[in-house]
């Protein structure tokens, strides 16, 4: 924590690392991670911080409350129950998509759920610019490749799906997230994708 201070200037509690939060202890290890890398790949100042983004590597304080050295609430503010999503800076070169990996492109990921494909080759590095994601959809996976099948458990590549025509967000049903795009909207979402 206290080189998070230092570096980010966050004003974390100075605990020890058994006592941070797994969010914290993740932060830390990922700062680390990157100032190694810029250390092995030196590049210019005025690049580094480009590439850094304008961000500081510190937890959101309207989500983050830090816990005493007994596990209680250190701060008397009370949490505020919010999703930090992740940048969708690069989304284009991060697929599977899904905490599990299970959806190839960013094009499956915008079709129903049902729409997805059942199997892909995990491994591979062929990339797939029209649909944006890998270009591993195959029944037969090549030597070196894994097939990762939905069907099987911790596998599912259902949910965050936009499908039906339903769009008052209230009324949609359980992992439905927005009524289905038109091929046109898809096409337009992905190219916009593109450019982050």
């Amino acid at each position: 924590m206290k080189e998070l201070n230092r570096k980010s200037g966050c004003r974390l509690p100075e605990l020890d690392a058994l006592n941070a939060s797994f969010g914290l202890a993740l932060m830390a290890v990922v700062d680390r991670t990157i100032d190694k890398w810029f250390a092995v790949n030196p590049t210019a100042d005025d690049l580094a911080k480009e590439m850094r983004g304008p961000r500081p590597n510190c937890p959101n304080p309207k989500t983050f409350t830090a816990m005493g050295k007994t596990g209680e609430q250190a701060a008397a503010a009370p949490v505020v129950p919010q999703y930090r999503a992740r940048p969708l800076d690069g989304v284009w070169a991060t697929a599977p998509y899904l905490h599990n990996g299970s959806v190839p492109t960013l094009h499956a990921m915008l079709v129903p759920q049902n729409d997805r494909p059942k199997k892909l080759c995990v491994g591979s590095r062929q990339f797939d610019p029209m649909k944006v994601g890998l270009d591993a959809v195959e029944m037969n996976c090549a030597t070196g490749l894994t097939t990762l099948d939905t069907a099987q458990l911790a596998n599912s590549n259902r949910g965050h799906s936009f499908e039906g025509t339903e769009a008052n967000i209230t009324k949609l049903p359980p992992g439905v997230i927005g009524r289905e795009l038109t091929p046109t909207e898809r096409d337009d979402l992905i190219e916009y994708l593109k450019t982050l």
